[in-house]
């Protein structure tokens, strides 16, 4: 098995927070990231930092109240979110499972298994018990089926948020 690089601790930028729109403070890029999203068909990769503001139980990356709270409802991005690096030391040193359903059940689209490709059927298998268990959120997965299916091009993202809540 290879090694992972473990960073010391997740990040917490509490020194680039500012006010935005009214909402809770986020960080300073958020103005122009909403803009683009709001424009394009980006797709947005989260990170694992720590928005204590926000939610100091959890990295953004599997945190509902940023992905489904600030990044879906506030900011009404419905395009698909993907997480950070799972092997990365501030996920893969902790619960791996418990943040692969949190991220699932927040609203997150595609989980990144990047630097070790082994750790993939970790990552699966996670999310395979959950779904066994009952512990993942079939409204949500059904919603995130068609992101998935509007960014493929298969429907449009307006037919896919309809198809979503029937």
């Amino acid at each position: 098995m290879s090694e992972v690089s473990k960073p010391p601790a997740l990040p917490r930028p509490s020194s680039i927070f500012r006010d935005w729109d009214g909402c809770a403070p986020i960080p300073i890029i958020s103005g122009p990231t909403k803009d683009v999203l709001a424009g394009t068909n980006a797709q947005l990769m989260i990170g694992h930092v720590n928005l204590t503001a926000i939610d100091p139980d959890r990295p953004a990356s599997h945190s509902r109240r940023v992905i489904d709270g600030v990044i879906r409802k506030q900011w009404n991005y419905q395009g698909v979110i993907i997480t950070d690096d799972l092997v990365m030391g501030a996920i893969y040193g902790h619960d791996v499972c418990t943040a692969v359903v949190e991220a699932l059940n927040a609203g997150v689209d595609l989980l990144l298994v990047a630097y070790d490709g082994a750790q993939f059927y970790r990552v699966f298998a996670c999310a395979s018990d959950a779904a066994v268990a009952g512990k993942l959120d079939l409204a949500t997965l059904r919603e995130s089926e068609a992101r998935l299916d509007a960014q493929r091009g298969s429907i449009s993202p307006q037919l896919a948020a309809q198809r979503a809540r029937e």
